[in-house]
C-alpha cells in the first residue's frame, strides 16, 4: 500500500517539476516629458540569461503610443519560464529613434527537479 502512495507521489512530483512556470506582467517607464514630437516607444526583448538587448527588429515585441500627460505608459507581458531582458526606445513623428533605456533583466527560470528521491526509515 505504501509503495502505490509513494509512487504516486512521485509521479506528482515529477509532473509538478516539468511544469512551465509562466507570470504576466506589465512594463512600465516614465513618459517623455521633455520633447513634445514624441510619438511611441519600442519595447525590446531578449530572451537568454545574461542576455544584451540590441535595437535590432527581431528585438522588438511591441510599439505603445505616448500617453496623454500624467499617465505612465505600460506594456503587457508573459514570462514563459524564460530570463532575459527588456528596453525600451522612444520614436519621434519623424521617425527617429532615441537609444535603448538600461535594459531590465528577469529570471522566471524554475530550478532544477530534485534528483534521488528516498525515504529514509
Amino acid at each position: 500500500m505504501w509503495t502505490r502512495n509513494l509512487l504516486g507521489i512521485l509521479c506528482l512530483v515529477s509532473v509538478l517539476g516539468c511544469a512551465t512556470w509562466a507570470s504576466a506582467s506589465t512594463l512600465s517607464w516614465d513618459r517623455n516629458q521633455t520633447d513634445l514630437d514624441v510619438a511611441t516607444y519600442k519595447v525590446y526583448k531578449c530572451g537568454t540569461a545574461g542576455c544584451t538587448v540590441t535595437q535590432v527588429p527581431a528585438n522588438v515585441i511591441g510599439t505603445v503610443p505616448q500617453p496623454a500627460a500624467g499617465v505612465v505608459p505600460s506594456f503587457p507581458v508573459t514570462i514563459l519560464g524564460l530570463s532575459g531582458a527588456f528596453a525600451v526606445s522612444a520614436t519621434d513623428l519623424s521617425g527617429n529613434e532615441s537609444a535603448l533605456s538600461v535594459p531590465l533583466p528577469f529570471d522566471s527560470t524554475a530550478p532544477p527537479v530534485p534528483q534521488n528521491l528516498r525515504l529514509v526509515p
